[in-house]
């Protein structure tokens, strides 16, 4: 029994004494509960964090321009389940959505205003909404949203005396210059809206206030908005080919094999010091430059490799047809350089194969986690320091940058950021591993 404990205790204390396992093991699932935690948080509607959970982030463009249009959207504005932006013309406000930054664009149109002069005669005020197709929960949300505050604005126009009057002589207006309408019908119909008039009256004399109409069921039965779906993208509006639905999950799929190539290759290189390969390459005539270069090559041909096979088999077996092949040709080889320099910083933050390992795809997994490559972004940008650390993933980036030449319509202007970021991003990880690495091999 005493050898047993004695061989336990040796095992322990290597244990203890290999901080890139101890951190795998005891810290590494602490991170992934309290991430899922958080994220658990944000999909219930409950806060986490650093403060209250984040509203629907969207555009939104008043082309009404009337006192009843900026009416509605200074009310939007004010709903906590909304975080506004306003915009001037659609493109501007499609543009947000095209490059990620908003979840939808909400669209005001003309006539507004005068539809909202009667709820009871005609179509319903209308909104249109053109959301990011990647985010489509968040868009069936906002539609949600949308209607409840349609209906508060027809509850309050209950309140306003003088509205309900003018409301009622607009609609009997129309009604009586409607020669399609049957007898019967406009005869009902007129009742009911003379009676308007008196209701307005009654509710003078009663003093009735906008939480009493609130707390009823005033204008049930009536449909106070009408919210309209509307293309964000040109090839989803009849002048192209229609987006595959394919499209929306290939860019990740793409991402997670470039990751496992960048891994695998940073563990190839751990392999080859701890097996003496190193040492024998050394002997060679050939710089330690040019094996950090000839392993930066054969990796940055694997990830193209990985990225035009997938996008093969997407092309030929699902549809999916990139919107600007040359740019996308640009997208994956800023990838691919990134994750080069990924790949560097990765083979030198473990000693053994198993804790480069371990190390290397729990950093790469963190990476997919915070970037959009396991949990829709909607739901990472809901808490605060969870969406600071997304912009800093190189996941997220990557991500965008091959939407941005598949289904998102990027011009170069849009695609310069993210690819800017990923080569700098490469540069500096490739530049800092790279430096450890001939450190640790001249020692």
């Amino acid at each position: 029994m005493k050898a047993v404990v004695s061989m336990a205790m040796k095992d322990l204390r290597l244990l203890l004494m290999d901080k890139g396992g101890l951190f795998f093991i005891f810290f590494f699932p602490l991170m992934y509960a309290i991430f899922f935690g958080y994220i658990s948080a944000a999909m219930s509607g409950g806060g986490g964090g650093d403060g209250p959970v984040a509203s629907i982030r969207v555009a939104i463009v008043d082309e009404d321009g009337t006192e009843a249009s900026q009416e509605f959207v200074a009310l939007l504005e004010d709903a906590e389940e909304l975080n506004i932006e306003r915009f001037d013309s659609r493109d501007a406000a499609k543009a947000v959505v095209q490059e990620g930054k908003r979840a939808a664009m909400i669209v005001v149109p003309a006539g507004f205003g005068e539809r909202g002069q009667s709820f009871f005669i005609g179509d319903p005020p209308t909104v249109q909404v053109a959301a990011d197709p990647s985010r489509t929960a968040e868009k069936g949300m906002l539609q949600g949203i949308l209607m409840k505050y349609g209906a508060q604005r027809m509850q309050s126009s209950f309140t306003d005396t003088k509205a309900m009057r003018d409301n009622a002589a607009q609609a009997m207006q129309t009604l009586n210059d409607d020669a399609d309408t049957p007898p019967m019908v406009r005869l009902a119909l007129q009742g009911f809206l003379g009676s308007l008039s008196q209701l307005a009256d009654q509710l003078d004399e009663a003093n009735v206030t906008e939480e009493d109409i609130q707390n009823s069921d005033a204008g049930a039965g009536f449909e106070p908005l009408k919210v309209e779906s509307i293309p964000l993208l040109e090839s989803n509006d009849g002048d192209g080919p229609e987006m595959s639905p394919f499209a929306i999950s290939f860019p990740q799929g793409i991402i997670w094999g470039i990751m496992g190539a960048a891994a695998g290759f940073g563990i190839s290189l751990v392999t080859e010091r701890t097996h003496g390969t190193m040492i024998r390459l050394r002997l060679a005539p050939v710089t330690q430059g040019q094996i950090l270069g000839g392993k930066a090559l054969a990796c940055f041909v694997t990830t193209i490799a990985v990225a035009v096979t997938l996008l093969v088999i997407g092309r030929l077996a699902f549809g999916v047809t990139p919107q600007s092949p040359l740019l996308l040709a640009v997208a994956i080889v800023c990838v691919a350089a990134c994750f080069v320099g990924v790949m560097m910083l990765l083979s030198v933050i473990g000693r053994t194969e198993a804790s480069a390992s371990g190390i290397g795809w729990a950093a790469l997994v963190v990476m997919a986690m915070v970037g959009g490559g396991m949990i829709p972004l909607m739901f990472i940008e809901k808490i605060p320091f969870l969406a600071m650390l997304s912009s800093v993933s190189p996941v997220k980036w990557s991500i965008l940058a091959i939407e941005g030449a598949v289904w998102r319509g990027f011009t170069p202007g849009q695609m310069l950021l993210p690819c800017v970021v990923l080569l700098g991003v490469g540069a500096g990880a490739f530049a800092l591993g790279a430096t450890i690495f001939c450190r640790t091999e001249r020692a």
